[in-house]
Order: structure tokens, then sequence, then C-alpha cells
């Protein structure tokens, strides 16, 4: 229901024959509904945290960009006012419960309500899972994981008290499929999957929807994907750095022939 600009999404759609204006009317019918709303999106300050906190404030919604400092999302706020959008930095670190508590006294102080919740904050690792450190999976665990039910569970509890509210946590497809070199990135986001789940269970008869979006890989500001010759190049140096370390597949099980009178 957001207006989020994806790189490369009209060139891709194009060919289909997709009539981009009719799509785009498609997306923003319903964008009235964020109105006078109140969102907060944490890892608002690039990519798609940044996308969606720009997108709600088109659609009326005023918006904390959460950041770990306010110099973080200069930028979003930048975009927004250029778009006429109101977006307000919300400066706090995801892993510290206080700070987490203290930024949802502050919107509430200023607000009076949160409506939308968006968990974008989240740090990815590439890296085989016998090198990585004590440190490297704290952090991952910290940011990705306990952060997003840290703040499900902060601004969740005004949104009970509310009788309403609607939470999106950002997973990815690495929560549903096996990423080479990336099990602790993997892990978080299938746990998020989960969290997801139960907290949609848990609070739907408090008029709260909880949701998550898993997208795959994609260009943003903070690192471009590698496409044509550079993705060989790429590919080529992950075997020469880390070799075929999957394990072989098992042998195949071959069933048995079907015979005559037997079920085809």
């Amino acid at each position: 229901r957001l207006a989020i600009e994806v790189p490369g999404l009209d060139a891709a759609l194009d060919p289909l024959g997709v009539d981009l204006d009719a799509r785009d009317l498609i997306i923003n019918d319903r964008l009235e509904e964020y109105d006078g709303t109140t969102a907060v999106v944490t890892g608002g300050s690039r990519g798609l945290g940044r996308e969606m906190a720009l997108a709600l404030a088109r659609a009326g919604a005023f918006v904390y960009a959460g950041g770990r400092t306010a110099e973080a999302v200069k930028k979003t706020i930048e975009l927004a006012s250029d778009a006429s959008g109101s977006v307000d930095a919300l400066a706090f670190d995801v892993t510290d419960p206080r700070a987490v508590a203290a930024a949802a006294d502050s919107v509430m102080e200023k607000s009076g309500s949160v409506d939308v919740l968006i968990n974008s904050a989240g740090v990815a690792l590439m890296k085989p899972s016998l090198e990585v450190t004590d440190d490297e999976w704290a952090e991952v665990i910290d940011i990705t994981l306990t952060g997003v039910f840290s703040c499900c569970r902060v601004f969740g509890r005004h949104m009970v008290a509310a009788k309403k509210g609607r939470i999106i946590n950002m997973s990815s497809q690495a929560g549903s499929v096996v990423l080479h070199g990336e099990a602790i990135y993997c892990m978080s986001k299938a746990a998020i999957n989960h969290l997801t789940r139960c907290l949609a269970s848990e609070w739907a008869p408090h008029g709260i929807t909880v949701n998550s979006i898993a997208p795959g890989r994609f260009e943003w500001d903070g690192g471009q994907l590698p496409t044509g010759d550079q993705a060989l190049e790429a590919f080529r140096f992950d075997l020469e750095t880390h070799g075929n370390s999957r394990p072989p597949l098992p042998p195949a099980r071959r069933r048995p022939a079907r015979g005559p009178g037997r079920r085809q």
C-alpha cells in the first residue's frame, strides 16, 4: 500500500506490459489511511528503512526515523522535507532496552500515540561459521533479533493499551532459505519470522496486527550488488578464498519401479 522506490522495477515490468501509471494508482489508492497517524521506523537512516519512512511521510503520517544519532537520519529528514513530508529524528540504540523505553516515552509525550512500528534496523554478517567470533555473534543477535523484540515489547505495550496498532518486522529471504556463509544472519531472520507469528497471535485480540516482510537482495545506498562481470568475478573470488566447502549432496533415492496393478 506504500509507494516505495525500488531501483530497476519499472525496467523489469515494462517488458511484461504492465501499465505503470495504473500500478501507481493501485499502490496509492489507500494511502489516506495513514493521514494523521504516527509511525516509528527503526533503521530509518538508509536502505529500506529510509524508503519506508519517506513513503509513510508522503502518505501523511508523522514519522519518527530511528537511528543511533540524529545526524544519522539527517538525510532522511531532508528528503522528506523536499517531498512535503514530516519526519523527525528519534536517536536511540535498539540494543539498549533503556534507550528504547526512553524513545517510546518521547514519542508518546510528543504525539500521544504510536500507530505504526516498522523494525528495519539490522546488520548482516557474511562469514564462514567456524570463523565467527563471539563479538560478531552478539552484534548480529543484539541488533537484528533482540532489538526487534525490544521495540515490539516497548512500543507494543502502548498499542495494546490503545487497542490498535500495526507492526512490521523486516525479515529476509535468508529466514527461510540457506545462504552459504551467512548462517548467523539466516538464523536471526528465521527467529524474526517465528517471533512475528507468535506476537501476531498473542496481540490479535487487542486489535494489533504483526507482519513481516522478507525481501531478497537489492541495491541500496549502503552498497551496490555486483552484476554481470562483477558478479562473476565476486563468485570466483569466493571460490578461491573459501573453496567449495559445501557438503556433498546425499545420493539420490530411487523409487521402486511401478509394477502391474500398482497405482501410478
